[in-house]
């Protein structure tokens, strides 16, 4: 968007102007028609997650409301072992398609997230004109531990991750964390009465398409 540019709601008109520094917010209207959206994104994912059995089918369908909520590129969630030194298990979605795809995370915001349990956004400019290298980070705690990244990319310049989208991403791995670990609890008493391991036996390795 740029200033001067109008969005229609209903019978009503927005124009859009830059604000006394030259930055442009979003109209009210729109941010409420966005937060609407987002909020019906974590309704519909809660209702998912309701009947959801196991580990993959609720990682699979985090990652596409993440999608449905984001401006972004792939959206994955990363489930990490005990072993530190052993690759985190991802089932990663593309946005345009909404197939399993490949994705590779960057270990080193990975790591922050799960050593520190803090969210990690990046906006950096990309290395090609036009192109801005997007990421974001949210820890989903289980069992009290952060075992668990849900995790965003993207390569639009015209495309920023803001703190709007990082509240609302956030609310989504509570659901995430719940339903995880609901999942792995009927699991135990499914199986033998051993503790539950957050990525023991899970293959969650996304694909390529053909």
């Amino acid at each position: 968007l740029k200033p001067g540019d109008e969005i229609r709601i209903g019978n009503s008109v927005f124009r859009l102007q830059p604000a006394p520094d030259g930055s442009i917010a979003p109209p009210a209207a729109a941010r409420a028609c966005r937060a609407t959206s987002d909020l019906n994104a974590l309704v519909r994912v809660a209702a998912a997650l309701h009947s959801a059995r196991q580990v993959e089918a609720i990682g699979r369908e985090i990652a596409a409301c993440a999608l449905d909520i984001a401006p972004a590129r792939r959206a994955a969630v990363a489930m990490m072992d005990d072993n530190p030194e052993e690759s985190a298990a991802v089932i990663a979605l593309d946005q345009c398609s909404r197939r399993e795809c490949a994705m590779e995370l960057d270990e080193r915001i990975v790591r922050r997230v799960v050593e520190e349990g803090v969210a990690v956004v990046s906006n950096e400019t990309g290395p090609e004109e036009g192109q801005r290298l997007l990421a974001l980070a949210i820890p989903v705690e289980i069992f009290g531990q952060a075992r668990c990244v849900l995790y965003l990319d993207g390569m639009n310049l015209a495309v920023r991750f803001d703190s709007d989208l990082l509240d609302m991403l956030g609310a989504l791995g509570s659901i995430a964390a719940i339903a995880i670990e609901n999942a792995l609890r009927r699991e135990v008493l499914q199986g033998d009465s051993r503790p539950p391991d957050v990525c023991a036996e899970h293959n969650m390795i996304g694909n390529s398409a053909p």
